[in-house]
Parts: C-alpha cells; sequence; structure tokens
C-alpha cells in the first residue's frame, strides 16, 4: 500500500500549480480521493474473484471464461449502419494496445489452467459451447464506471441467434465478473436482460457519490471540475460519471477533466496529473501510488449511513475490531441485504463482506436470508449502549493524619 498521498507526490504539487491560492484545498481533496489500483492488486483480486465464481458455477455443470471486447474498429471504407458484429468470436485478435484486455484475457489463461481437471475452458467457440455442454458463461472485466462497453458486448451476444436460441431454453447463463462497478454501471447494467443476476466485483462505488467527503466538499469537488474543465462536456468525466478509480495500467475516462487537461486562469499551460499522451500512470507514479487508497470515512459518518448514529456514540467506540460487524448489521437492520450493496455503504471489499457475514452466520446473528435474528438484535442493541463511567472524586486534606484506634493483636 503507498505511504504517501498523491497531493504530496512531486508530480500531484505541480498539478496543484493550476490552481488559485482559494481552489487548492478543494483540488487536493479531489487528487487525494482517488483510489490508485496497483497491478498486483488487480491480478490477485479479480483472480481470487473469479476462482470463487467458477468454483461455485461448476456445479450447473461446464463453465466458460471470456473477456469483456469492444466490438472492432470499423474500416474507413465501411457503410455506416446497424451493427452486425456477433460474439463469440475468439479467432478475432486482441488490439495489441488493448491494456486491460490483455491482462484480463491473461488471468483467463491462468484459471482454467489451474482448473485443468475441470471442464473450464477459456473463449471457446460456439461449436466448443454445443459440444462441451456449457451452462454457464462468466464475462470479465477489469472496471465498469458507466457499463456502456459491457452493453456493447452483451448485444453483440444477443444478436447471436443460435445463443438466443439456448437462452430461451435456460440451457446457458450469463454472469459478469469484474474488479470494480459503479453505481453508474449497476444503472446501466444491473437488470440487463443478457444478465443472470447482479455482477460480482472485489470493489463497488468509486465515484463521487461513495468518496469519503463531506455534502459541502462534494459541492465544490463539482464546482471545481466545472470551472477549470478545457472540454466542458466531460468535466465530470465520461458520460457525467464522476470516476475516482485510477489502474497503473490505465487511467479510465470517466475521471474528471480536469486530471488530464484544463484552462488555467493565469493563461499559463496545464499540467497534467497523468504523462501527457498517455491514459496511464508513469512509471514512477505506480511506485509512489499503487496501492492507494483514501482514508476512509469515520465511525460517526459510516454509523451515519446505517441511520445509527447510536452506535458511534457506544461501547463500539472502543472496540475497532468489532466495528465492521456491528456496522454490518446495523445496515441490515436497515433493509440493506444485498453484498454488494453492503459493500459500497461501508467502503469494504466484498471478500471483506463476505468473511463478516460468514461470521454473522456462524454467531447466529443473521439466518441465511441475511435477516436479524434476535441474537443479533441483542447485539446491535448492546453495541448503541454508552459505556458506563465511574469518576471517584477524592477530597484531599493537608491535615497531618493520627490513627485513632488499634488493630488488635493477631495470633504468629
Amino acid at each position: 500500500m503507498a505511504d504517501v498521498q498523491p497531493s504530496e507526490t512531486s508530480r500531484g504539487r505541480q498539478w496543484l500549480t493550476n490552481f488559485v491560492p482559494d481552489d487548492v484545498p478543494i483540488a487536493r481533496t479531489l487528487l487525494d480521493g482517488l483510489r490508485v489500483l496497483s497491478e498486483d492488486e488487480f491480478r490477485s483480486g479479480l483472480t481470487r474473484l473469479l476462482t470463487s465464481v467458477v468454483e461455485e458455477k461448476l456445479s450447473d455443470g461446464p463453465v466458460a471464461l471470456y473477456p469483456v471486447r469492444p466490438p472492432p474498429t470499423p474500416k474507413a471504407d465501411e457503410t455506416p449502419g446497424p451493427p452486425t458484429y456477433v460474439e463469440p468470436n475468439p479467432a478475432r485478435p486482441i488490439e495489441p494496445d488493448a491494456g486491460s484486455e490483455l491482462i484480463v484475457a491473461n488471468i483467463i489463461t491462468e484459471i482454467t489452467k489451474t482448473f485443468k481437471n475441470h471442464p473450464v475452458h477459456g473463449s471457446p467457440d460456439l461449436d466448443t459451447l454445443r459440444l462441451s455442454r456449457c451452462r454457464t458463461a462468466l464475462f470479465v472485466d477489469d472496471y465498469s464506471g458507466t457499463g456502456r462497453s459491457v452493453r456493447k458486448f452483451l448485444a453483440a451476444w444477443q444478436r447471436n441467434a443460435t445463443i438466443r436460441s439456448w437462452r430461451s431454453y435456460h440451457l446457458l447463463r450469463f454472469h459478469l465478473v469484474t474488479y470494480a462497478w459503479s453505481p453508474r454501471a449497476e444503472q446501466a447494467v444491473g437488470q440487463h436482460v443478457m444478465l443472470d443476476g447482479p455482477p460480482r466485483a472485489v470493489e463497488y462505488g468509486l465515484d463521487f457519490d461513495s468518496a469519503p467527503w463531506d455534502d459541502d466538499d462534494r459541492v465544490r469537488v463539482r464546482q471545481l471540475c466545472k470551472t477549470y474543465a478545457l472540454n466542458t462536456s466531460k468535466a465530470l468525466g465520461y458520460r457525467k460519471s464522476e470516476g475516482t478509480l485510477a489502474m497503473v495500467h490505465t487511467a479510465p475516462n470517466n475521471l474528471p477533466n480536469i486530471l488530464f487537461e484544463g484552462k488555467r486562469q493565469d493563461g499559463e499551460p496545464w499540467i497534467s496529473f497523468f504523462p501527457e499522451g498517455h491514459r496511464r500512470l508513469a512509471p514512477v507514479q505506480q511506485l509512489e501510488l499503487g496501492g492507494y487508497r483514501p482514508p476512509g470515512l469515520s465511525l460517526a459518518s459510516l454509523a451515519a449511513r446505517a441511520g445509527n448514529e447510536r452506535l458511534a456514540e457506544g461501547k463500539l467506540v472502543d472496540l475497532p475490531r468489532t466495528q465492521p460487524l456491528m456496522l454490518v448489521l446495523a445496515q441490515i437492520s436497515c433493509g440493506v441485504r444485498r453484498p454488494d450493496h453492503l459493500t459500497l455503504e461501508l467502503s469494504l471489499s466484498s471478500f471483506e463482506v463476505s468473511s463478516i457475514l460468514k461470521t454473522a452466520r456462524e454467531l447466529q446473528f443473521v439466518d441465511d436470508h441475511l435477516h436479524l435474528t434476535d441474537r443479533g438484535h441483542e447485539e446491535l442493541r448492546h453495541a448503541q449502549m454508552r459505556p458506563r463511567r465511574v469518576t471517584l472524586h477524592l477530597q484531599g486534606s493537608d491535615e497531618p493524619y493520627y490513627p485513632v484506634t488499634l488493630r488488635g493483636a493477631v495470633d504468629i
């Protein structure tokens, strides 16, 4: 994990010089609110999640894995018209500059090697899907900030008549597995007809609404992005998606425009936070910031999100290791029962939420449907209780002390 904040790096300090002095503090808030994902985090996290999902889906039959891919770039002499490209098309080569797609394809290859004694196939063609009788296809991505690339990929599958036929008979189910997933993508893709369940991700959120800022700072950050943006249509990122995730291998286009380009009030050239001409971190930045996470929300803020401010005043204050469990119980008591929503509300990874829910079940705080049990309600009430504090007030005296009685003699 990085031990410096983005604003403390050389490039971060240079980027802050773009702003007038009064705007520097809120610019620093934006910069230090970024999540910088290292390649090790990405590979290990996605591999761990994908392995878990494959193990789960193998009980239904053979599993196929595909990287989420953009449609092919139209040729200059092609006549514009409705898209006709269909998936699966594993024979189409991966573009040399497709950083994320190459890494995901490599992870899929490693997963298939791990499950070499099981019916797990990496990017099989239609004939292989038919012969192996695959029952589950997992679409693997690195990050979805708007959901647009996933929708295009799903549309290519939907145009395949054979795939539509298989799905009409419930012979093939589709699921999305991605490292990071934003609420905007949830709105765009979460209920897609070609997906059989909510997407699975390691991290959720990663936008302005889930950043560890108060409401006033959120408003000021948005205004800052609009004031200094060179491309006003992308002031808040692509389609105003307000992303806060940067990966060492790519800087998504849903990040605020001022991180790349802007207009200074003094007319001087804009200093980009990312290297000019590249949508990725510089090598020095990768070493300095790989694994950086912004400071988390306070217990009071997390308790307020769960509508249970008393948690931040009770015994839980002195029990940091118990706080995540009680905060999960508080969210469940408010009706938040989907693991991905718990991840978003509490700024935890899906692995942490899964571990907490497992503990809650073992302690019989929740049932199999993620409803609080009587024991869970009682534990939550106990955590809200304020600790009893006893203060002894002794009255001092400068008078000399003389004993008035002597203890009786005792046998020796």
